[in-house]
């Protein structure tokens, strides 16, 4: 089986280092959504979870809070630095919280088993996602249930499109990947998702449209600005921008960002896919 050897590297050199400095930004922006996700999954207690691209652990923890007292969660990630960041949590350092440095595509579940397995956006990313799928399934206690976010397309997310189309009127944007190819995008077509599951062996799938407001940032315009020149499409862009181009660029982005900006803060309407599958 293909290893996912070039996100390993992206998520160990460059995203997850970046993604742990802006924690507190990151845990903010999706858990909303991550919330809703978990009360979908519904963990109940002496349930065994695997978190699957846990990153910093804040999943990993909220669901290890309802599976005590006899539950455990084992986090699951291919960023040996997103995980340090994971295992510095407080409710981290409790016997009902693992965490394990595996590519989920790859790794051998052949003598762990559990009752469901979880991803907030951590499923995007996969080389090859029916044998990644495949082998999260045979994680899975017979009727056991998988419950992930994905994103849908960019069209969809202001919050990503909004600031792209801003500064696309002083920088040429690069052209769109494939749409399959591992990134946050990869599984914004729900047909795929379908097809995908059905292939690895999944049964009564379900996928439901989940739109939810997201604050950038701490609320404030300055942090909100930071935040987009750090994290996403529109910081890649911007890292290859110079001079005059990239600062005009970035007063175009701030001018749109500051139109949504409200008591309430930056806020930019999401949407992404809940998706929920049996082991059949």
């Amino acid at each position: 089986m293909e290893s996912n050897e070039e996100q390993i590297q992206y998520w160990n050199e460059k995203a997850g280092p970046t993604w742990v400095e802006r924690q507190v930004d990151l845990d903010r922006l999706i858990d909303p959504l991550g919330r809703v996700a978990i009360d979908a999954a519904a963990p109940s207690p002496g349930e065994q979870v695997l978190d699957v691209g846990c990153g910093t652990g804040q999943t990993t923890v909220q669901i290890a809070d309802l599976v005590e007292p006899k539950g455990s969660v084992l986090g699951l990630d291919a960023s040996a630095v997103m995980l340090s960041a994971a295992r510095l949590r407080p409710h981290a350092r409790t016997a009902k919280v693992h965490f394990l440095e595996a590519d989920a595509q790859t790794v051998d579940f052949s003598s762990t088993s559990f009752d469901l397995v979880f991803s907030r956006f951590g499923v995007m990313f996969f080389t090859d996602p029916e044998a990644a799928f495949s082998n999260l399934r045979r994680g899975l206690e017979p009727g056991g249930r998988l419950i992930f976010l994905c994103w849908q397309s960019m069209q969809h997310n202001p919050w990503v499109l909004r600031p792209m189309m801003a500064i696309s009127q002083h920088l040429e944007l690069p052209p769109p990947p494939p749409s399959e190819a591992p990134g946050p995008f990869s599984l914004a077509d729900p047909e795929r998702i379908r097809q995908l599951l059905e292939a690895a062996g999944y049964g009564t799938i379900e996928i439901r449209d989940l739109r939810r407001p997201l604050v950038l940032g701490d609320g404030s315009l300055d942090s909100a600005v930071g935040f987009l020149l750090e994290i996403g499409p529109t910081a890649r862009v911007l890292a290859e921008a110079q001079g005059g181009d990239r600062e005009a660029a970035i007063r175009a982005l701030r001018e749109t960002l500051e139109a949504v900006s409200s008591s309430d803060g930056v806020v930019l309407d999401s949407a992404c896919w809940l998706v929920e599958a049996r082991c059949s």
